[in-house]
Formats: structure tokens, C-alpha cells, sequence
């Protein structure tokens, strides 16, 4: 294997987790935010990311058809 496949491997990996992570965060803001009332300042607080932030997964959810 050369350094140019292991850096595109590592590459694909972190951007697979980035992917997840994203995903998981739009899951569980709207969730917060569409079953259990909580506003997007407080799901901020409780995911470490900002209201705006917040805002943007749950734009992002109904975009991707998570939230319908």
C-alpha cells in the first residue's frame, strides 16, 4: 500500500464519520425539537453546538425527508 492509498483510506474513513455524526445530530435535534417540545436554544445546550447550528439540522432533516 502506498501513502497515497492509506491518506485517501483515512480520507474516505473520517469523512464517513462526519456523515454519521451529522446524521445522528439531525435525528436526534429533531426529536427533541418535533416530539418533545424543546426549544433550539436548549437542544443546542444539550448537543454542544450552537442554536444556530440547530437550526440548520432541523432545516436539513426536512430537507433529507427525516422529519416529514
Amino acid at each position: 500500500m502506498t501513502a497515497s492509498t492509506a491518506s485517501s483510506r483515512k480520507a474516505g474513513t473520517i469523512a464517513e464519520y462526519g456523515t454519521r455524526d451529522q446524521l445522528r445530530l439531525m435525528t436526534v435535534a429533531s426529536r427533541l425539537y418535533h416530539e418533545r417540545g424543546v426549544r433550539q436554544r436548549d437542544i443546542a445546550t444539550q448537543l454542544g453546538v450552537s442554536q444556530p447550528r440547530v437550526s440548520r439540522l432541523l432545516q436539513q432533516a426536512e430537507e433529507q425527508g427525516i422529519v416529514r
